[in-house]
């Protein structure tokens, strides 16, 4: 990975400063773009609920915190 990185590196200083700042936008519009996708499509979350082991789990963990329903708070808050 490394050996990649200073390839891309060595690479990119043989560009001009206009195809350097013009790569460098790109990159920034592409990483942008994939951080604005959703984790999960609902689909996935369908999926997701339906499925017998992660409904085991989210019932154990409503099982862990059930003493907390107890705790006196006040749910309209």
């Amino acid at each position: 990975m490394l050996q990649n990185l200073a390839q891309i590196e060595s690479e990119f200083a043989r560009l001009s400063l206009d195809d350097q700042i013009h790569l460098v936008e790109r990159l920034v519009r592409t990483i942008r773009q994939r951080a604005a996708q959703p984790l999960a499509s609902d689909a996935d979350l369908a999926r997701m609920a339906s499925d017998p082991d992660i409904q085991r789990k989210l019932a154990a963990a409503n099982d862990a915190f059930a003493d907390a329903e107890l705790d006196g708070l006040d749910e309209t808050l």
